[in-house]
């Protein structure tokens, strides 16, 4: 299996070192591919931190300038990144925001999934650990991009609405409408953690 971790980015170097961290911990199991997809303005200083990381040995990382100078919602850059991946069936696709990390746990959920999974959606806190959204309504309002884990060859079949703020709600109701998904209730993922 292979997991592909796609950051639309335009704050903050600091941000993305801290991302950077907490993939770690994923990449020790998993064969992971971080693709950092970023603004036109924040590129130098991205490219500066690139130049002087080293990252484990399961962790490659992927810089793409943005198809666009910004991106509402990072909208876009996920779209521009998935547009980059292979239709792989044993290939999982997730979306992390550069204002969070990855979830100390996310590895549990790895391996909690199934051969015929192909949409897993599960819990979000936030920093504090209190619970902030749960799967049981996969809606507009009731779903967060970082509650979503799709298959590669599932989730290239879908463009995000460039220019919407609900275009996470909108995508997760068109996956669970139309393919097989499962949904988790243990929290695999934080909401705004480098806030």
């Amino acid at each position: 299996m292979k997991l592909y971790v796609i950051t639309p980015f335009s704050r903050t170097v600091a941000n993305i070192q801290a991302i950077c961290n907490s993939l770690h911990s994923v990449a020790e199991n998993t064969v992971t591919e971080w693709i950092i997809v970023y603004q036109h303005a924040v590129g130098h200083e991205l490219l500066e931190w690139y130049r002087g990381t080293e990252t484990k040995l399961n962790l490659a990382v992927r810089l793409l300038r943005g198809n666009t100078a910004t991106s509402y919602y990072g909208n876009s850059y996920r779209n521009h990144a998935v547009g980059q991946l292979q239709n792989e069936r044993d290939a999982w696709v997730y979306f992390l925001d550069d204002d969070t990390i990855m979830h100390p746990h996310f590895s549990r959920l790895l391996n909690a999934l199934c051969p015929d999974d192909e949409v897993v959606f599960f819990s979000q806190v936030w920093r504090s650990m209190e619970l902030r959204l749960d799967p049981s309504h996969i809606c507009v309002g009731s779903v967060d991009t970082a509650m979503i884990l799709a298959r590669s060859d599932i989730i290239k079949r879908y463009k995000w609405d460039e220019e919407e703020y609900t275009a996470d709600g909108r995508i997760a109701e068109e996956l669970a409408a139309n393919h097989r998904s499962r949904a988790i209730f243990e929290p695999y993922c934080f909401y705004n953690y480098l806030r």
